[in-house]
């Protein structure tokens, strides 16, 4: 209360000695024949009196040149007393504005990071990022059996393309051998034909993403907009159909009015989204390496080799604010070529092995003997 008196005083101290006065004002406007000269005149009264705020009875006088027409101008001139306003305005608005924001700033305490992870507080935030890699991405497999035999925590999965497939299964149960099982059961001709939903619906036992045991967000594309658009709630298989959607090759999948298609195109790895979310710890997990030297076959390649091109360009920024970066050894992989997925799996393993004692380093965790 002390504080906010001597404010007060400086306030009478300026008061006393500054006079302010009331300037002209002068308006210029082009206007058509939306109202009556009348309501035009005292629209444009109120703004000027907001502008310049002066105590009631000061003479204000509205000077209206030329007529209200329509395409013509019309000059409004406020003419105000040349008497001085004693500052009317700082003891008005002001003051009590800077005096209560004193106030609050004064009794005002930090506030807590939101618990919408389910973790204690001051718990460091995990995040993996996972992104496309089609039959590459059975390396995400093992990257997760890694860190979780490490006990490596992660509070938050984003995935994108592929990824976004095998985050959701395993944020069904929070179980890395519960995700191996169904990743390996996952064939080649589901995912030509698009078989997605047939597969997840006899696997998931949450449907929505909001009842996952694990916070998980997926990435896609407003094929309108071109504009990225990330699913954090609602339908879970729609929500995985619309982020494996390549432009091209399969169908846009209709999701809350939107047309959606992979986020690769728009993102790459969503490195940032993580950010956004309040990771204190990001690792991405990257698939694009050797793209190169893929081989055409058929037209429908060029396709599929114009999306990853996009994919790993947008990628390489992204990867520029990730904490931790994993490439698992996949580069000699086709990304078509199911029969090596579990050699993608051990890649992923290894190259998430080796990363772990600088995670652990990072998150401040023993080492186990």
């Amino acid at each position: 209360m002390i504080f906010i008196n001597h404010i007060k005083d400086i306030f009478i101290f300026i008061q006393t000695r500054i006079k302010f006065p009331c300037e002209k004002f002068v308006l210029n406007a082009r206007a058509r024949s939306f109202g009556t000269r009348h309501q035009i005149a005292s629209k444009l009264a109120s703004a000027a009196s907001f502008l310049r705020p002066c105590p009631p009875g000061y003479p204000r006088q509205w000077v209206i040149r030329d007529g209200l027409y329509e395409n013509k101008n019309i000059f409004y001139q406020t003419k105000l007393s040349s008497r001085r306003c004693n500052m009317y305005f700082i003891n008005k608005l002001l003051f009590p504005f800077l005096a209560f924001s004193f106030l609050l700033t004064a009794c005002s305490l930090p506030k807590p990071k939101p618990d919408i992870y389910g973790i204690e507080s001051g718990t460091p935030i995990v995040a993996l990022v996972l992104g496309e890699g089609i039959a590459r991405s059975y390396a995400h497999v093992g990257v997760i059996k890694a860190l979780e035999e490490e006990k490596i925590p992660i509070h938050l999965v984003i995935g994108s393309g592929m990824g976004g497939l095998m985050g959701a299964l395993y944020a069904n149960k929070k179980s890395a051998n519960d995700l191996e099982w169904h990743a390996m059961n996952f064939k080649k001709d589901m995912y030509l034909n698009f078989k997605i939903k047939n597969f997840l619906s006899q696997r998931l036992v949450h449907s929505k993403l909001e009842n996952l045991p694990v916070r998980l967000l997926l990435t896609t594309t407003d094929l309108k907009t071109g504009k990225p658009y990330l699913i954090d709630k609602g339908p879970l298989i729609s929500a995985v159909e619309a982020s494996l959607v390549i432009p091209g090759v399969f169908e846009p999948i209709h999701f809350e009015n939107k047309l959606l298609v992979s986020g690769e195109i728009s993102q790459g790895l969503p490195v940032d989204i993580a950010k956004q979310r309040g990771a204190d710890l990001v690792i991405a997990v990257d698939l694009m390496q050797g793209i190169e030297s893929y081989t055409f076959r058929r037209n429908q390649d060029i396709t599929i080799q114009s999306y990853k091109i996009t994919s790993a360009a947008l990628t390489q920024k992204q990867l520029e604010s990730a904490h931790k970066i994993i490439r698992p050894d996949v580069s000699k992989i086709d990304f078509f070529d199911f029969s090596r997925k579990r050699e993608a799996m051990l890649a992923g393993y290894d190259a998430a092995k080796q990363m772990i004692p600088e995670l652990k380093e990072i998150l401040q965790l023993q080492e186990e003997d």
